[in-house]
C-alpha cells in the first residue's frame, strides 16, 4: 500500500528532478519501486531519463509503459523521446498509428503526425504537400477529440495547431490556416510559434500580423522571424532608428545567409538614412553581396549609394526595398518549421 513514507519518498522524487539530480531520483526510484505499479514506474523512469536528454534510454521504458497502457497517452511520449533519437524508427511506429488512428488516444495520433510531418520536409516539397495533406482529415478528428475532452492536452492541442495550419497554408488556403493558428492562440494567446506563423502568414495583408509579431517579441521570442518581419515593415514606414535595431537584432539569432544578406540591406539603408558615415554603409552593402551573392537588391542599392556618394543631396537616397507581399513569400520559402519553437509534449500519463 502507498504508506505516508512512499508519499514522503515521491515528493522527495519530484524535488530532486527539480533540481536535476539525476542519480539520486533513479536511485529512490529504485527503492521504493515496490509502491508503484509497472506502468507508472516505467513512466517515471522514462521522463527522468527525457529529462536529462537521453532520450534513447527514455524511449525504452516509455515502450514499457505504452506496451501496458497503449490506448493512454504513453505511446505519445514513446514517439517523442523516439524521434528525438531513432527518427526512421520513429516514423516507423508513426505510420502504424495514423492507419489505426482509433486505437489511440487523440495526443498520441497528433504526436505520430508531427513525425510524419517533420520526415517530410527534407523530401522534394511537391512530395512532402502531399504527405502534409495527407494528414489533415487525421490530425482534424484528434484535434476534435481533444475539443470535446474537458481534460485537454493543451500541448497536444497546439501542435495540432501548428500542423493543420502549416498544411493548409502550404494549400495555398490561407482562410483555414489562419483560422487553425486561431484556434491555437485561443487555447494559448502567447504561443510564440503560433503568433509567428499567424503574424507571417497576414504579412501585409491584415494589420493585425503586426500586433502579433510584436507581442511575440515583447514575450522574448529567440528565433529570428518576428524581428526580420518587423525590421522590414519599420524600414517601409520610414521608422529607420526602428528598422536598424531590429536588424541587429536579428542579426544576432541564427538564420540563412540569404536572411542575414537581406538584413545588411536594410540596415545599410536604415543607416544611410540616418547620415551614418558612409564608409560604415558601404560595408554593410558589401557584407550583404558577400552572404548572398544573388542578392540582386542589394548590388543595385550599391550602385544606387556610390553613385550618390559625394554628391550634395536635397533629399535623402532612394533605395530599392522588397514588397510586402514579396517578403511575405521569401519569408515563407525560408522559414523550417521545425527550427520554430514547438511545444514540447509534456503529456499527462
Amino acid at each position: 500500500p502507498f504508506t505516508p513514507s512512499a508519499q514522503i519518498a515521491f515528493q522527495e522524487i519530484y524535488n530532486a528532478k527539480q533540481q536535476r539530480r539525476w542519480d539520486v531520483v533513479l536511485d529512490m526510484i529504485r527503492k521504493w519501486q515496490e509502491y508503484l505499479p509497472l506502468v507508472t514506474l516505467s513512466f517515471l523512469r522514462g521522463s527522468t531519463w527525457a529529462d536529462a536528454g537521453k532520450y534513447e534510454i527514455a524511449s525504452a521504458f516509455y515502450a514499457k509503459a505504452a506496451e501496458i497502457d497503449p490506448k493512454g497517452n504513453y505511446p505519445a511520449l514513446y514517439l517523442d523521446a523516439l524521434n528525438k533519437s531513432n527518427p526512421a524508427k520513429a516514423k516507423v511506429e508513426a505510420d502504424r498509428v495514423v492507419k489505426s488512428p482509433t486505437k489511440y488516444s487523440a495526443p498520441t495520433v497528433i504526436q505520430a503526425a508531427h513525425v510524419i510531418a517533420a520526415s517530410a520536409r527534407p523530401l522534394p516539397a511537391n512530395e512532402a504537400r502531399t504527405i502534409e495533406s495527407s494528414l489533415i482529415p487525421v490530425v482534424e478528428e484528434a484535434m476534435k477529440a481533444l475539443e470535446r475532452d474537458k481534460k485537454q492536452e493543451s500541448e497536444s492541442y497546439l501542435v495540432a495547431a501548428i500542423l493543420l495550419g502549416s498544411a493548409y497554408e502550404h494549400k495555398g488556403d490561407t482562410q483555414s490556416a489562419y483560422e487553425y493558428y486561431s484556434r491555437g492562440l485561443s487555447a494559448d494567446p502567447k504561443n510564440d510559434a503560433l503568433l509567428i506563423l499567424r503574424g507571417m502568414l497576414m504579412y501585409g495583408v491584415n494589420p493585425e500580423a503586426i500586433a502579433d509579431l510584436e507581442l511575440a517579441v515583447k514575450l522574448g521570442s529567440q528565433t529570428v522571424w518576428p524581428y526580420f518581419f518587423l525590421a522590414h515593415h519599420y524600414l517601409g514606414r520610414d521608422r529607420f532608428d526602428d528598422c536598424r535595431k531590429f536588424c541587429e537584432r536579428a542579426l544576432d539569432l541564427p538564420a540563412s545567409n540569404a536572411m542575414h544578406s537581406e538584413l545588411l540591406d536594410w540596415l545599410a539603408i536604415a543607416e544611410a538614412q540616418l547620415n551614418f558615415p558612409v564608409e560604415r554603409v558601404r560595408r554593410l552593402f558589401e557584407d550583404a553581396i558577400r552572404l548572398d551573392p544573388h542578392n540582386e537588391r542589394a548590388k543595385k542599392n550599391l550602385a544606387t549609394f556610390k553613385g550618390l556618394t559625394g554628391h550634395p543631396q536635397s533629399k535623402k537616397p532612394v533605395l530599392d526595398r522588397r514588397t510586402e507581399s514579396s517578403l511575405r513569400a521569401f519569408g515563407m520559402a525560408e522559414y523550417d518549421l521545425e527550427k520554430m519553437r514547438l511545444p514540447q509534449m509534456s503529456l499527462s500519463a
